[in-house]
């Protein structure tokens, strides 16, 4: 068995270079294999040209074809071992492409002859799967030359039909995925590694979205990285020293035109919202027409993903701000600086995201509700909004009637949440401070309020606020107390733990309140609102007033 000389091609595609057609000869004459090879000697397809690989038998033919399982053509005597051994062999290739590549992908099969007596063309197609037909003595170059060239023509139009087929597949797999994702930071990540995994390749890739920051501006960052790009996430376009990225990027931004070179590429990704992306590929890719036509077709839908997160941000911005102005309200109604609902917010989000990384809870815990429970949690004491002031600020001790006034606060919070909730679909952020504002009072061993609800009666949501609520409360200073310290207030909440909180909330929470006083020591002191602020709430109310006006205009 021996392979005879290659005939490559130019190639016509930018990248690596790509490989010849591959035509098995089978015939046991020596002569013949030399004079097919000459025939074929300036055959091109596709900027390809072709190698010959010769068999002298059945068996070798056989064996040839295992080791090059993307044969196109396979030029066949019909004297190599009987009619019987070709019929033998084209059902050989055809199991063999349908377990490796896919039905119908097998060579293309010609049978060759010198006696046309010997098997007739039409005995010949009736008996077996073959493609074609050629009477090679006298050696009929023209023919045969004609013969291989429709052969390998048949055989990539059946390729580039498998291969977009399985194209559309992979397209339709890698953004079914993305219209799922509800976080940009998730979507950016998640876009950039389906881009990479449409091509079946790891490469060096960026992400550059413009459009997407608060306040809005025209300076590109990398919102997703890939590779060697891995550490650049969350930079601007200033942090890449490689002119050529830059030019590349910046063409796209400015012209909306993908650019590929034998180096890289980039296309982009545009929504609705005045918000561009562009994906940045770095290495040779060497893409097909067909390849190129994917990649629109992931763009196409791509953006739509795009455009439906963008809105999905718009709404829960609006929403947040909403929640946050409300918040304000109550913290003038209770005499607390600004700033305590946002130090809530921190501690409880940030214990939600540590219980969810050590998997405590994990059948009430998701991302969504780590992703919203923080900002609803600002909400918890909204009902006290109908608490008297002379009962909210009383030093002395309050009787049974005002200790029930101010226990309804969460009845009357959950009313208003859950009633502003039902104008909105799914989990909101304004369901999820109803359930926390009507359960952060709950403690584990029944002896909260409102409904006295043990264990994990309680929702998740209310038991992680308890205990930053109650600790933020025991580190401030009140009306009829001094602030404790920080390590007093985690001792005594520690000591609860199992009979007024839950174990798991507290252990998370330790974790998360020593590693804010490493990295950030000063971030927990907190003050009271002293009496000179009583003089400023009035222009407060007015700012608030201002600030209120503009989301209701946000949110029509």
């Amino acid at each position: 068995m021996k392979q005879s000389q290659s005939h490559d091609g130019s190639n016509a595609q930018i990248g690596a270079p790509i490989p010849s057609w591959k035509v098995l000869i089978a015939d046991s004459q020596p002569d013949q294999h030399d004079a097919v090879g000459r025939c074929l000697a300036s055959l091109r397809h596709d900027g390809r040209g072709v190698e010959c690989l010769s068999a002298f038998s059945a068996r070798e033919a056989t064996a040839l074809f295992g080791q090059h399982p993307d044969i196109a053509v396979v030029l066949m005597d019909v004297g190599l071992d009987g009619p019987a051994a070709v019929q033998r062999l084209i059902e050989h290739m055809d199991k063999a492409t349908a377990t490796w590549a896919g039905p119908g992908l097998r060579p293309r099969v010609v049978l060759c002859t010198r006696d046309p007596d010997q098997w007739p063309e039409r005995a010949a197609f009736e008996a077996t799967a073959i493609d074609g037909y050629v009477v090679t003595a006298p050696m009929a170059t023209d023919r045969l030359y004609g013969a291989v060239l429709s052969g390998i023509r048949l055989h990539a139009s059946m390729i580039a039909q498998d291969s977009s087929q399985k194209g559309m597949a992979r397209v339709m797999v890698s953004t079914a995925g993305i219209f799922e994702l509800r976080s940009s930071h998730h979507f950016y990540f998640n876009l950039l590694l389906q881009i990479n995994s449409l091509f079946n390749i790891v490469q060096d890739s960026l992400l550059f979205v413009v459009g997407d920051s608060a306040p809005k501006d025209d300076v590109a960052r990398i919102r997703a990285a890939s590779g060697r790009f891995s550490a650049l996430r969350n930079q601007t376009i200033a942090a890449i020293e490689d002119p050529r990225i830059v030019s590349a990027v910046r063409e796209v931004f400015q012209n909306g035109r993908t650019v590929q070179t034998n180096e890289h590429f980039a296309f982009a990704i545009k929504t609705r919202y005045e918000v561009m992306a562009v994906a940045f590929i770095d290495g040779a890719l060497g893409l097909s027409a067909m390849e190129r036509q994917m990649i629109e077709i992931f763009r196409t839908k791509a953006t739509t993903a795009f455009s439906n997160m963008m809105l999905i941000d718009e709404l829960n911005a609006s929403q947040k701000a909403a929640v946050f102005a409300l918040a304000r309200v109550a913290e003038y109604k209770k005499n607390l600086i600004q700033g305590h609902h946002k130090r809530i917010e921190r501690l409880v989000s940030e214990t939600a995201r540590e219980m969810l990384q050590r998997s405590f809870h994990p059948e009430e815990l998701d991302e969504d509700l780590v992703a919203k429970v923080g900002v609803a949690s600002v909400l918890a004491d909204i009902g006290m909004m109908v608490v008297p002031d002379q009962v909210m600020h009383s030093t002395r001790v309050l009787d049974g009637d005002s200790v029930e006034l101010i226990r309804q606060h969460t009845i009357v919070g959950w009313e208003i949440l859950r009633d502003a909730a039902t104008m909105l679909r799914g989990r909101s952020i304004l369901a999820i401070a109803a359930e926390v504002a009507l359960s952060h009072h709950e403690r584990m061993d029944g002896s909260g309020y409102p409904y006295r609800l043990v264990g994990d009666a309680i929702p998740i949501s209310g038991r992680i606020v308890s205990v930053v609520d109650v600790f933020d409360a025991l580190i401030s200073d009140r009306e009829h107390r001094e602030a404790w310290t920080v390590d007093a207030a985690l001792s005594w909440v520690t000591e609860e733990s199992g009979r007024l909180f839950d174990p798991l909330v507290v252990k998370a929470f330790r974790t998360v309140v020593a590693r804010i006083r490493e990295a950030e020591p000063d971030w927990l002191a907190t003050e009271i609102a002293s009496p000179a602020l009583a003089g400023k709430i009035t222009t407060a109310k007015r700012d608030l007033r201002r600030m209120i006006d503009r989301i209701t205009h946000l949110l029509n």
